[in-house]
């Protein structure tokens, strides 16, 4: 943006001001269009809302880390505990109800690097923004999380079928009954 406003000025002969003074003046209409964004999505969620998220940054008793940073850890194995622990993670980041709060007036790629930026640090640094700041980071960051949640509980159903099928025939060749998962599971949490 700098630069451009550098070309500009000179293409349009125009008295150029001292660098600092046009870098101040970038930074400025930057923050006014940040504080912008932040009070768009403020106003956007309800006060329900907002408490529900402000409560992922805090740190349950007896446990390490935040209830935020437990939902951005997707599973790490592929099993049948890990899909329903992992479609539980994702019925839990549903049930919030961020994916309500209409936010078509904000660019998706601010609302990605909002997300970004909540999913990428940590509790404390979150709960020192300002206010709008943070609801407006905290939002996009569980709106990004309600479809990876979705994706990572999907994402075992391939594997799981292919491995209870290689089961169910090696069980009907030797003939002894054995019990194939079904995926109703999955089917639950992406019709709510």
């Amino acid at each position: 943006m700098f630069d451009r406003a550098v070309v500009w000025l000179v293409n349009n002969r125009s008295l150029l001001p001292g660098i600092t003074t046009l870098a101040r003046l970038v930074a400025a209409v930057r923050q006014e269009e940040n504080d912008r964004l932040h009070a768009t999505l403020y106003e956007a969620v309800q006060y329900s809302l907002r408490t529900a998220m402000v409560r992922l940054l805090q740190v349950p008793e007896k446990k390490r880390v935040s209830e935020l940073e437990r939902l951005r850890l997707g599973p790490m194995r592929v099993s049948g505990k890990a899909m329903e622990l992992a479609l539980d993670r994702a019925r839990e980041v549903r049930g919030l109800g961020a994916g309500a709060v209409d936010v078509r007036r904000v660019p998706a790629a601010r609302m990605t690097g909002l997300a970004r930026y909540g999913l990428t640090s940590k509790a404390p640094t979150l709960k020192r923004l300002e206010v709008t700041r943070q609801t407006a980071t905290l939002l996009a960051a569980v709106r990004h999380l309600e479809t990876a949640t979705v994706d990572d509980g999907m994402g075992f159903e391939p594997v799981l079928s292919t491995f209870s099928r290689t089961r169910t025939r090696a069980a009907v060749s030797h003939r002894r009954p054995i019990c194939v998962s079904s995926s109703r599971p999955v089917c639950s949490v992406v019709r709510r």
